[in-house]
């Protein structure tokens, strides 16, 4: 570790490889991830993984925002990077950055995508489909039937189809054009189909052969409300089991991807550019399990233990709990003390599940006070960063030191310096396109990345973050308007409310600590006829300047008032004497007449002043120790009075 002026260069270790991905929650990334990280370990790699929460693009300043934390990778740091494009719909940030890779890095593998400047690593979606397609004819004597599959232009879609085309031919059977269905691989897509079936009477194919097993539902759904039977009357297959479509009834024929096998693969193929060694293909395909179920008239045991393998990511939040019963929001900002803020966010991280290392980074200033509603960051972060949260496990670390850290280290040197492989996963901190600055997660091998959950507690966090953000500008604001009200604009001493504000408290502290309380006037000499020669901007100078002379020479919990047009107030409490105040106002008159003989305006700045003093105990006002200064002062004012103009 290199300390630096401000923070610390990082120390490079362990090689590092980075992931680019959308959702690592998601039941299609979930475990395209967990491949990644069980791998990297193994071959000794860390892997920092920067996603995002969001998978379409939605509001344009949100999406700004959740794409702000890939402005955050430094390239130079990793050996190679993995990314995963299809995890990206209709985001054209994810292009940007695309191309950027593909101009930096030379050591790139792509997953689930073919990419024709990388290596890629996908699903051979036309085997599988071609598997499903044969299992129909051959078993079934099925022959017509209707395609629906994605998007015309997308890569899986194609695929898809292809392969249910491909086992059509090879079984003699013609393709029937006006019934293969585009469309987007969801729900509404297959209730479409079946519906434009229904509505025009058009008789039903032997068999709906669907590209996602959300398709196949909307179909079977919609059928089932018409009184047609699945599959007696129609045969309806999906494709990529989901947990979305587990316990559906009846169960469906479809795929099990290896997604799992596919980041393990990706890994090793990067592994061997990395070390510049050969690999096997620059198109690598893993094939899916096909399981044949209820809804082709196959019931079998391994239909259901197949099913029993598919990972459970919870990513549509279906505990009602977490939306129901969480309080992280309310408990949070409901103290005003940004470290206890941080304390409650410590204790909620209970909700994320079992990690090894958690790490709260923020951009200077996150939080804007001072700078308006306007001035704040959007794009990339600020020069340094402030960790201003580290848990291992669910204990809070010490931040005495190490706070602070380059942004281009990404986090603080001693992070790094760990003696097994660990998964970092870098997600934004953000209000839609207000940086606030990014969380990090770190996992060692055999733990369990984070699931649906974290994209809630993550969006708890860009609201908590906000509020506290509203909170500080709020407070500042509130602070100025009330130092404003008690504060002259002139002179920026006390003005009159400041006074009555704070007399109190001198009297008080007198009593208290049975000492002198000292009031001490001063009034502007010959200010009128400052005006009148010279205007009132002249003036309003010599009031300032008079004020500066005063106030330069208060000291410790002493204040300072402007009392009137020209007059001026000092109030403290102390041991003083006749001789100190009265060398105190020596040297007041002293940085006056030096400011004189500089001859800058052609009219001289001078004070008349006088003080009274003793302890407080009661029997006198403010206003007598006041009028008891004002005698002397203006004894002064007659015994000085002179010619102001030059």
């Amino acid at each position: 570790m290199v300390n630096t002026a401000g923070g610390y260069h990082v120390k490079m270790c362990r090689k590092k490889i980075g992931v680019v991905v959308s959702q690592v929650e998601g039941y299609l990334q979930h475990p395209v991830i967990k491949g990644i990280t069980k791998a990297a370990s193994d071959m000794n790699y860390d892997v920092l993984v920067f996603a995002i929460f969001i998978k379409d693009k939605m509001d344009e300043e949100y999406s700004l925002g959740e794409m702000n934390i890939f402005n955050l990778i430094e390239f130079e740091m990793l050996s190679g990077i993995i990314i995963l494009p299809d995890s990206f719909k209709n985001i054209e940030e994810y292009q940007n950055l695309e191309n950027q890779i593909k101009k930096i890095c030379s050591n790139v593998v792509s997953v689930d995508v073919v990419k024709s400047f990388c290596p890629s690593v996908i699903a051979n979606d036309c085997e599988a489909m071609k598997k499903i397609t044969d299992h129909l004819i051959e078993k079934h004597k099925v022959r017509n039937i209707a395609i629906v599959t994605g998007p015309k232009e997308h890569e899986h879609a194609i695929n898809r189809m292809r392969g249910v085309t491909d086992s059509l031919e090879a079984h003699g059977i013609l393709v029937d054009y006006s019934q293969i269905f585009y469309g987007n691989f969801w729900y509404n897509n297959g209730e479409q189909v079946a519906a434009e079936y229904l509505k025009k009477g058009r008789p039903l194919p032997e068999a709906f052969i669907c590209a996602s097993d959300t398709i196949a539902i909307g179909i079977c759904e919609t059928l089932k409300k018409e009184g047609i039977r699945i599959p007696e009357d129609v045969i309806v297959t999906g494709y990529d089991i989901s947990p979305i479509t587990i316990n559906y009834k009846p169960v469906l024929t479809s795929s099990k991807m290896a997604r799992e096998k596919s980041g393990i693969h990706a890994v090793k193929i990067l592994d061997a550019l990395i070390n510049k060694s050969e690999y096997e293909d620059s198109l690598s395909m893993t094939l899916p399990e096909v399981i044949f179920g209820d809804s082709c008239g196959c019931n079998n045991d391994d239909c259901n233990s197949a099913l029993k393998k598919v990972d459970q990511v919870d990513e549509e939040f279906m505990s009602n709990f977490y939306y129901n019963n969480n309080l992280m929001i309310e408990d949070t900002i409901r103290s005003n003390i940004f470290e206890t803020n941080l304390e409650k966010i410590a204790y909620y991280t209970y909700q994320i599940g079992t990690f090894f290392e958690f790490f709260l980074c923020l951009c200077d200033n996150w939080d804007s006070v001072g700078y308006g509603d306007t001035r704040y960051i959007q794009k990339g972060y600020s020069k340094y960063m402030n960790l201003s949260l580290h848990l291992i496990g669910q204990k809070t670390q010490n931040l005495d030191e190490n706070r602070r850290f380059l942004t281009s280290d990404i986090l603080p040197a001693f992070s790094w310096e760990h003696e097994t492989p660990t998964a970092y996963f870098f997600t934004p901190l953000h209000y839609y396109d207000r940086c606030f600055g990014y969380t990090v997660i770190a996992y060692k091998k055999d733990m369990e990345i984070y699931s649906g959950n974290y994209r809630g507690w993550m969006r708890n966090m860009n609201i908590i973050f906000e509020s506290i953000r509203l909170r500080n500008n709020y407070l500042w604001s509130k602070e100025r308007l009330e130092r404003s009200a008690v504060t002259d604009s002139l002179t920026r001493l006390y003005n009159r409310v400041g006074l009555e504000n704070y007399k109190k408290d001198f009297l008080d502290e007198s009593i208290t600590s049975r000492k002198p309380l000292l009031v001490l006037v001063a009034d502007v000499n010959g200010l009128k006829e400052i005006n009148d020669t010279f205007g009132h901007l002249e003036g309003d100078f010599a009031i300032s300047f008079a004020s500066r002379a005063f106030r330069t020479h208060k000291s410790g919990t002493e204040k300072c008032f402007r009392f009137g047009g020209d007059e001026f107030i000092l109030l403290g409490v102390g041991d003083y004497t006749d001789e100190t105040v009265s060398d105190r106002i020596g040297t007041i008159k002293k940085f006056l007449a030096d400011y004189n003989e500089k001859k800058e305006k052609p009219f001289r700045v001078e004070l008349s002043l006088g003080y009274y003093f003793e302890p407080y105990d009661g029997s006198k006002n403010m206003d007598q120790y006041i009028l008891a200064a004002d005698i002397m002062m203006y004894q002064d004012k007659k015994n000085t009075k002179g010619v102001i103009i030059d």
